[in-house]
């Protein structure tokens, strides 16, 4: 299951596969998935529950509940390593611009 950019969804998410869910999302619900991965993108926000066999959340993901993951979560950093303090700037101004 994939979920766009943008998208407010009230209710909860159950899925057998894989649960990917876009920038700038919030999910009032739970997200399940009994056998994939649930992915979570920038600036997303769940108010319920995660399960599943791995989570992998953006470091600016927000969560209200509990994170259930037999195999691991993870947190994914934006790969800024290297860059002079415009280019971070330059970097986060378009970052910012795409969320509107």
């Amino acid at each position: 299951m994939s979920m766009g950019n943008h998208v407010t969804l009230f209710g909860s998410i159950r899925a057998t596969g894989d649960i990917t869910i876009g920038r700038s999302c919030t999910i009032h619900g739970n997200l399940i998935s009994s056998k994939g991965k649930v992915n979570i993108g920038r600036n997303s926000r769940i108010l319920g529950k995660i399960t599943a066999n791995e989570i992998v959340l953006h470091e600016t993901a927000k969560t209200e509940g509990t994170l259930a993951g037999p195999n691991g979560v993870t947190i994914e950093r934006d790969d800024i390593e290297g860059f002079n303090d415009f280019e971070k700037k330059l970097f986060y101004g378009f970052m910012l611009l795409e969320d509107i």
